[in-house]
């Protein structure tokens, strides 16, 4: 979803399953890209294996979604890890 600078509130995006075999998310998000950085809402349980050249981005940096249990793989034959990694308060 690309909302570029629209701010988007009470957002649920949950339970998706994403392969992306053609997309280096050095350049935006592979669920979520914008330039708001006053967003709600929660982006959770999603799955997602794609192609990282540079850095596994899954939502913008700064765009204020919280973020759950959201699995990446950017290589072949692995599992998926906790996307952004699991932080602490």
């Amino acid at each position: 979803m690309a909302h570029a600078a629209l701010v988007v509130t009470n957002l649920e995006m949950g339970f998706n399953q994403i392969f992306s075999g053609n997309t280096d998310s050095a350049t935006g998000g592979f669920l979520i890209t914008t330039t708001s950085t006053t967003n709600t809402g929660m982006v959770h349980d999603n799955y997602i294996n794609g192609l990282d050249v540079a850095a596994a981005i899954l939502v913008t940096a700064g765009s204020k979604y919280g973020m759950m249990n959201n699995l990446y793989d950017g290589d072949a034959d692995s599992s998926g890890f906790v996307l952004p990694a699991i932080g602490v308060n």
